[in-house]
């Protein structure tokens, strides 16, 4: 099966137009960009070959300004995991709400939905089994004050329900078994607001579309709009099929629909016999089997709780040649393995969002970066043991903000940043804040090798005397 846990690579955007005139006339405006994530790859759909987000193909952003829309709506296609809107005009010491919906357009152009209205979107003769109806959306407020470059992850609209039937193989004549299905809902969310996350609109719906996998017994996927903090009860029929003609029909009846939730219906639901048995799974459960999943083949992953690796599981490794997109999303990493790192990027590319922790204060490093890795850290908590960020071999490694702190010092030095001695590795930190280390001066390498390593057109200032005995610095921009 095919997972999911959606995202993609950057484009960029031409600027909204700047606020009204009268405001533009008497401040200046600046230049801000908004990278949107849609997470993918790596959760598990109900059938094979089934909604890894690869349909997805543009985003939608509306920018507003004291509940009005600021300057006009923009539409950016969709390349790889992530989109960036960069060069929005916005005037500084106001607060703008951010307003996005990602999903699969004919071109930059409608398709499986009406987004006309970001406040009521409908889809467009709405039927299961077609992946083009899966969708994305995500709203945050910022107050904008000096120039900023956000990173917002997109998240499902949908509850996923999905119907299976476990007797297909004790049907033995081939007319018996359903090629096609009829399914009619008695109401369900025909709306959703994107602003506010709401559903509306109950209407009955009804379709019939092609059993999903006849020989598995997979008959049926939905997308259904659902709320985040409750299960919705929905109640339909299913009538099967086989070309045209009814072989049987089955009631359902209260199925809990959860926003990001997976509901799995199954039984002997064609030969009537025995039970039904409905699942609720989490959608995002973050478990070290997806993680490792992710980081082996390349992916993306936002933590839904936190993942410890302990002795029964397997090193996490970014394997060569795979890029791995984490948002901690203020959940942890951690290794309890002496030694162990919490992360190892062996000659891949990590780009690491969001706040959250990558704890090896039990292991070793928090970060080693190996062979020809890349690494981007754009936030989070970094604890280390003997060193907390390691590059050896040809790795490239950035930081542009995070906390960064090693358990104690070797030889009277805390080796919180550190490059493996005497190799064509880089360490270039733009942002940070960084415990018992300078950045512009760590004393971590050997003579003749620069240990400043804070961007040109950066600085390190103290910020603490605590702790003891080299105080708190953090990097910042000139």
């Amino acid at each position: 099966m095919k997972k999911i846990l959606f995202l993609m690579l950057l484009s960029l955007m031409t600027g909204l137009i700047s606020c009204q005139k009268e405001e533009t006339s008497t401040i200046q405006s600046d230049v801000y960009s908004l990278t949107v994530t849609i997470p993918q790859g790596i959760q598990t759909r109900a059938a094979a070959d089934y909604g890894n987000g690869d349909m997805i193909n543009r985003c939608i952003l509306e920018i507003y300004r004291n509940d009005a829309l600021y300057g006009e709506r923009q539409i950016q296609a969709v390349t790889g995991n992530q989109v960036t809107f960069s060069n929005l005009k916005l005037v500084p010491s106001q607060t703008y709400e951010f307003v996005l919906w990602a999903d699969c357009g004919d071109g930059l152009n409608d398709l499986y939905y009406n987004t006309s209205n970001l406040s009521k979107v409908t889809a467009n003769n709405y039927k299961g089994n077609d992946d083009g109806f899966d969708a994305f959306f995500g709203t945050k407020t910022i107050e904008v004050t000096d120039a900023i470059s956000e990173n917002i992850t997109l998240t499902r609209p949908f509850g996923q329900l999905s119907v299976k039937t476990n007797d297909i193989a004790s049907i033995t004549h081939a007319d018996l078994k359903p090629t096609d299905v009829k399914v009619e809902f008695s109401e369900i969310p025909t709306s959703f607001n994107v602003r506010t996350g709401e559903v509306g609109d109950l209407q009955p719906v009804s379709y019939t579309t092609t059993v999903e996998d006849a020989d598995a017994g997979e008959l049926t996927i939905d997308y259904i709009w659902a709320t985040s903090d409750k299960a919705d009860l929905a109640d339909f029929t299913m009538t099967f099929l086989n070309n045209g003609n009814t072989i049987a029909d089955k009631n359902f009846s209260i199925i809990p629909i959860q926003r990001n939730y997976r509901t799995k219906v199954s039984g002997n639901l064609i030969t009537q016999t025995g039970n039904i048995n409905v699942t609720i799974n989490p959608e995002f459960q973050t478990t070290p089997e997806t993680l490792l999943e992710a980081a082996t083949n390349g992916g993306s992953v936002t933590l839904q709780n936190d993942v410890i690796f302990d002795a029964t599981q397997p090193a996490f490794t970014v394997a060569a040649g795979k890029t791995l997109i984490l948002n901690l999303n203020g959940y942890s990493i951690k290794s309890t393995v002496a030694n162990n790192d919490a992360i190892h990027v062996k000659g891949g590319t990590l780009i690491i969002n969001g706040e959250g922790s990558v704890d090896a204060s039990e292991g070793y490093y928090a970060i080693w970066a190996t062979g020809d890795a890349h690494v981007t850290i754009n936030g989070g908590n970094y604890v280390g043991n003997g060193s907390c960020i390691q590059a050896n071999n040809n790795a490239h490694i950035e930081i542009n903000d995070g906390y960064f702190k090693v358990q104690q010092p070797y030889n009277g030095v805390y080796f919180v940043v550190n490059l493996q001695d005497n190799l064509p590795n880089t360490i270039t930190i733009k942002g940070g804040t960084f415990e018992n280390c300078d950045p512009s001066n760590t004393n971590t390498e050997p003579a003749g090798v620069s240990d400043n390593f804070v961007a040109e057109g950066y600085s390190s200032i103290k910020i603490s005397d605590q702790p003891e005995p080299f105080g708190t610095y953090q990097v910042v921009k000139e």
